[in-house]
Order: C-alpha cells, then sequence, then structure tokens
C-alpha cells in the first residue's frame, strides 16, 4: 500500500521545511503532531503564527480546534478545498458543484459553516500546512494525496510533515480526485496508535473519562484490547485531560498501518 508521502511524491507534491518567514498562518490538519515531531510542534507553537488546527483528538497545547471523525479525512479535504475554491479556477467549477457537500459535513462532523470558518482564516495568505504522522498510512493515501494537490490548487498552500524532511519532485499537471461516495467509519471505542513519551506508557491504554464509561472499565483496571493490531494486555489509564472515545495506545515502535483501529476491551480479573 502506498503511503502518504509515496503518494505527494508520486503526484509531484513536494514536502517543505517548516520556515516561519515564509508563511503567514499554518493549518495543523492531524492527531498529536508533538508525539511523532516535537520538534516540528514546537516551531510552528514558537513562531507564534497564527493556526488553525484540525484534528480527531484535541491537544491542550493547541487550544480551540475543529474536531473531525477518524477516518474521513478525504471529506475533509474536500469540503475545506471547495470553500477555499472561490472560482479560483473555471475550469473546476462543474468539479465542485458535483461535490456532495450534505453527505461529506454529515459524515466528517464539520459542517459547510466550519469549513467557511477554516477558509477564511486562510483566504489569500501564505500558509504551511502541518500533516500528521497518522496520516502517512491512510487507507486512501494515494486520494488524500490528490486532495491535498488541489488544496495548493486553489490557495497558496505547502507541506510540511511530521517526521518527514524536504523532499523535491518533478512538477506533474493537476489530477482531480474521485470525489468520496462512502467514508469510512469509526464508531465506538477506537483506539489510536502512536509513539510512547515514556517506558511507562508502552503498558499502559490512555483513555478519557468518556471512554472508560464506554469500554466499562476504570482506571487502574487491566485490560485486554482486542483490534486489527492483535490481542494486548494493558492498565487501564484514565486521563481527565482528554475528551472523547478515542484511546491512545503507545508503543515504542508504532505498527506501520492505519493507526486508528475498532476496538473491543475487556476487563481481565
Amino acid at each position: 500500500m502506498m503511503k502518504l508521502s509515496e503518494a505527494l511524491h508520486h503526484f509531484g507534491v513536494p514536502l517543505e521545511t517548516f520556515a516561519s518567514q515564509d508563511v503567514d498562518t499554518v493549518l495543523l490538519f492531524g492527531a498529536f503532531i508533538g508525539r511523532d515531531d516535537a520538534h516540528l510542534l514546537g516551531e510552528v507553537l514558537g513562531s507564534e503564527l497564527p493556526f488553525v488546527a484540525l484534528s480527531t483528538m484535541e491537544d491542550p497545547r493547541l487550544g480551540a480546534f475543529y474536531k473531525y471523525e477518524a477516518g474521513t479525512e478525504e471529506g475533509v479535504l474536500g469540503i475545506l478545498t471547495k470553500a477555499l475554491y472561490q472560482g479560483t479556477d473555471p475550469s473546476l467549477e462543474v468539479f465542485f458543484d458535483a461535490l456532495d457537500e450534505g453527505y461529506l459535513s454529515a459524515e466528517c462532523n464539520v459542517g459547510e459553516e466550519e469549513a467557511l470558518e477554516v477558509a477564511t482564516a486562510l483566504q489569500g495568505r501564505r500558509v504551511m500546512c502541518v500533516l500528521g504522522a497518522d496520516l502517512e498510512h491512510h487507507f486512501h493515501a494515494p486520494l488524500l494525496a490528490q486532495w491535498l494537490k488541489l488544496l495548493s490548487h486553489v490557495a497558496t498552500v505547502s507541506f510540511v510533515m511530521a517526521g518527514h524532511e524536504a523532499t523535491k519532485v518533478q512538477t506533474l499537471p493537476l489530477e482531480l480526485p474521485q470525489p468520496p461516495e462512502v467514508l469510512e467509519s469509526f464508531d465506538g471505542t477506537i483506539a489510536y496508535a502512536c509513539p510512547a513519551l515514556t517506558k511507562e506508557e508502552e503498558s499502559q491504554l490512555l483513555g478519557s473519562r468518556q471512554f472508560g464509561i464506554a469500554a466499562k472499565v476504570k482506571h487502574g483496571d487491566t485490560v485486554e484490547i482486542h483490534s486489527a493490531l492483535g490481542v494486548q494486555v494493558r492498565t487501564f489509564y484514565m486521563d481527565e485531560a482528554m475528551k472523547g472515545t478515542v484511546a491512545l495506545l503507545p508503543y515504542a515502535h508504532v505498527p506501520a498501518q492505519f493507526r486508528y483501529v475498532h476496538s473491543t476491551i475487556k476487563q481481565v480479573g
């Protein structure tokens, strides 16, 4: 399966290094960017540039953000790109007119009004889009790459990706993505595989109070986690700062697959 970084290269979309002097505002797209690239997130926050964050989960360091549902990244980019379009290229009018915003908004949990708010914050500015490493093994990485290229076609957007160096690419013509018809649904108790920040985290499942209620487990319980990542036994650690029903499943070495997985949680003993 093609990775997002490979797909971006394939479609002629370069990855840059973060340079605050060449940017007016930052778009953060992805979850917990600081877990994969603390230096990059530090550069973004230290630059004091205005930024907009799109994420599946709240990161306390970022403040306000727009939440979308895991697996609907194509839809989010579709809605945002259309909001930014504003007739910039008449040849794309038919393409954007055919985009089913109502369906995409309902599935992504990002409404047209919110997309317009984000577009307004980015419109007419030099935007650096910081992509989270959680997008690298997206199951529709080539489509994501096409949407990102289209985004940079209708607005002044360049890209940085957590954990990746800058790349040079051959300039290639624009290829329009296939508009999303059915988006992946991630309901119930979801685990998010991510880098562990400490050795202790490697034996933990970190979740919110809401996740604990949904999974019927309490802080300190030993739990068995069944998911596409296999069966694991860990200790549930309730983090009061977290929200929602996506829990963090930290690894010393994150499995090379899409990081969000449906999970069944069972208390052990």
